[in-house]
């Protein structure tokens, strides 16, 4: 097997635990242990390991919730969005300087990728291709491209001003089962194929991050973890733990919750 079909595997074991939970009436959870740590954002990759993300700065943290190597850059403005889809190939985004970091599995810089070589844009958020490349969304143009690793345009929307009537204010984004999904808060969810076709506007509205797995899109709201199917359009919630919670990771038995300055890692 390879090492993506391999990811991919372990992201459906994995996610499909997860979407378990949600079938549950009550979820019990016991607090194993919690650590001191100042972050504004959390996620996680397929293989079990988590990242926190402040402003300048992005800590990996593995299956066992010891803290591994971080990558950190104070010269480029905060961080805007952050993209493990790929843990060997994980991407950092700074919008201040629409600069990119391209990282491996260490946390290793392989390649910084400076938008502005490649023509005027404003890109608030940028996600991985499963085809190795890099989406952006370019406010500018209002068109969706896809691009490679050098900055060069492998595939591109029409304009949503045509395809929507409506420039769209991308507050993150991902590709996930051969579609790509830009988040705007006041918008929804615009969902896209991979040759940059609109397809439909799902009317989520007021959440800034999301993750889609399988037909399933699952994102915080009210404080609380809200499992949505994209087929039923049904909605299922899950109290969590800490009502503080500003983002959480759900694993097979164990929900990590960022809240204050600390994280806390619950079993259930």
């Amino acid at each position: 097997m390879s090492k993506t079909n391999t990811y991919r595997f372990l992201a459906f074991a994995l996610f499909a635990l997860c979407l378990m939970s949600f079938e549950q009436d009550k979820s019990v959870f016991t607090l194993n242990k919690s650590f001191p740590f100042k972050a504004d954002k959390m996620l996680a990759d397929h293989i079990g390991n988590y990242y926190l993300v402040s402003d300048y700065k992005v800590q990996k943290v593995n299956r066992f919730d010891s803290l591994l190597q971080f990558h950190q850059r104070k010269n480029l403005g905060k961080i805007g969005r952050v993209d493990v889809s790929n843990p060997m190939k994980i991407l950092v985004y700074f919008p201040d300087f629409r600069s990119i970091d391209i990282l491996d599995n260490n946390m290793t810089e392989l390649r910084v990728l400076k938008l502005d070589e490649y023509g005027d844009m404003q890109v608030n958020a940028v996600c991985a291709s499963n085809t190795n490349g890099i989406w952006i969304y370019d406010e500018n143009t209002a068109i969706l491209k896809r691009i490679n690793d050098q900055g060069e345009i492998i595939k591109q929307s029409v304009s949503t001003r045509q395809s929507m009537n409506k420039v769209l204010h991308v507050s993150s984004m991902l590709e996930r089962n051969g579609y790509v999904y830009l988040c705007d808060e006041n918008e929804g969810i615009a969902v896209f194929d991979l040759f940059g076709s609109f397809s439909k506007l799902i009317p989520i509205k007021g959440i800034q991050s999301f993750n889609v797995v399988q037909d399933q899109l699952i994102f915080m709201q009210n404080k609380t973890l809200v499992n949505y199917n994209l087929q039923s359009l049904s909605a299922k919630e899950m109290q969590l733990p800490n009502p503080n919670a500003k983002d959480v990771c759900l694993f097979n038995n164990k929900l990590v919750s960022l809240a204050g300055d600390s994280v806390s890692i619950f079993n259930f």
